[in-house]
């Protein structure tokens, strides 16, 4: 396990560096802080589109980057339910957690996950799923760190969604005749 004080350092510089850049750079600089914090297989982050409606793979990393991400709906599997229940949730088992949906072509093993929901304001706008190959891999202590990462960049994610819908939104005003 990391040591408190490196963990303290990590998470102030990942409130220091988070605020720069566009959202798909802060939104990477996450999902490799949860998978090195937390020494995960797998980690990626997903907002949702301006509807709520979608889920989008914003950012990933470890294992099975090099495949596309697997498409979610927002009530599918686990990362449906947190969106749903708007809680965090720790899989010990996969195989034996009726929520967990396993996707086609996924490129890598799930046994254990984390999944996260990010907040702006009273929404949840996306999450942080991080997952490792064998069973029980998380502990209380492993969702903890993880709340407190999403905790310390959902604010600068929403900011940066927000500037993406309302830039979207514009371009798409524009191309209407």
């Amino acid at each position: 396990m990391t040591p408190p004080d490196e963990i303290l350092e990590k998470l102030l510089n990942l409130t220091k560096v988070i605020e720069d850049g566009g959202i798909e750079e802060r939104v990477h600089f996450l999902t490799h802080c949860a998978l090195e914090f937390l020494q995960a297989d797998h980690a990626s982050t997903r907002l949702l589109d301006a509807t709520g409606t979608k889920l989008m793979s914003i950012a990933r990393a470890g294992d099975g980057v090099h495949k596309p991400p697997a498409a979610f709906n927002p009530e599918e599997g686990v990362i449906g339910w947190v969106l749903t229940e708007k809680k965090p949730v720790k899989v010990d088992d996969t195989a034996s957690d009726d929520r967990f949906v396993e996707k086609e072509g996924q490129g890598f093993g799930i046994g254990s996950m984390l999944a996260i929901p990010m907040w702006s304001s009273d929404a949840v706008i996306g999450i942080l799923t991080v997952t490792a190959k064998g069973t029980e891999e998380f502990d209380d202590g492993d969702l903890d760190l993880a709340q407190l990462l999403v905790n310390a960049a959902s604010p600068a994610l929403a900011l940066a969604r927000l500037h993406r819908l309302k830039t979207l939104a514009a371009a798409q005003t524009a191309e209407k005749p």
